[in-house]
């Protein structure tokens, strides 16, 4: 898989953990009146408010739709300041901020729990990200086959002393993790950043507006299958946007990301066929 998505996964995991109801498999989840207020106060901005109000009603069961958990996930991620705009931008593979921000809509309003969680899941995030960080970094850090400007500066380092290394041991590496220093995250398209707190991930919304030449950039042969699957899809888009006609515009951007990928492979020599 093409993510490395800790702070979603973590959150996910741990939210059943604490919140789950312990209640017998197949219970109706009936509406009380504060889960009826806690849902208009989350969702002032809806299109049909009179066409949600027939369906939302206390002492009902609860209509529940996929798309909800998504929602949901976005709004009380954000209201706890468990993960930033930028992670779920990642995480949802929305193609514009924006899109993020409005199914974020309504993170900014508090409900009584929003004092009893927070600190217990954002502790323990904060511990399995510094881990997650640093399987990453000594991965990287004893490669032998790494791409990315910042691959190439790890590799020069295997010959200097371990306490000279940007990532002298797990322990180290843990803990500059921890500190907010280096972290390694996946910029969700094979590649990854050993300096993720700063890092505005673009390359999820456009891999080709990453910088090739940026220092913390880093990959391994274990992207190759990634890279390959996003070669081929966006080769066959770019295929059928031409044969659509479609704008200047669109064209471009599918070349372009096509183009990303078809070099990231040239590094390993990986054989490709475009359409």
């Amino acid at each position: 898989m093409d993510t490395n998505y800790g702070e979603i996964s973590i959150l996910h995991e741990t939210v059943l953990k604490y919140r789950a109801p312990q209640s017998e498999v197949g219970t109706v989840l009936t509406i009380s009146q504060d889960d009826y207020d806690e849902f208009f106060r989350f969702n002032r901005n809806l299109d049909d408010m009179e066409a949600v109000k027939k369906e939302i009603i206390v002492g009902a069961s609860w209509p529940l739709r996929s798309h909800q958990y998504r929602r949901s996930i976005a709004v009380h991620s954000r209201r706890l300041k468990l993960v930033s705009n930028n992670t779920l931008t990642v995480q949802f593979k929305h193609l514009a901020s924006t899109m993020t921000e409005w199914y974020c809509d309504g993170h900014q309003d508090e409900d009584t729990v929003k004092y009893k969680i927070p600190k217990l899941l954002a502790d323990e995030l904060q511990v399995l990200e510094a881990e997650m960080s640093a399987e990453l970094a000594m991965r990287f850090q004893e490669g032998e086959t790494l791409v990315g400007k910042g691959g190439e500066n790890l590799i020069a380092q295997q010959k200097l002393p371990k306490n000279q290394r940007t990532f002298p041991s797990f322990k180290r590496a843990v803990s500059m993790a921890k500190r907010g220093r280096s972290v390694v995250i996946s910029l969700g398209n094979g590649f990854y950043c050993m300096n993720g707190r700063d890092c505005d991930m673009k390359a999820i919304v456009q891999s080709s507006l990453c910088n090739p030449g940026c220092e913390s950039l880093v990959a391994d042969a274990e992207s190759i299958p990634i890279w390959l699957h996003r070669f081929k899809h966006y080769d066959k888009l770019l295929k059928k946007a031409k044969t659509d006609v479609a704008t200047d515009a669109t064209i471009t951007f599918l070349q372009l990301e096509r183009d990303y990928y078809a070099n990231a492979l040239d590094q390993y020599e990986v054989k490709y066929a475009k359409q």
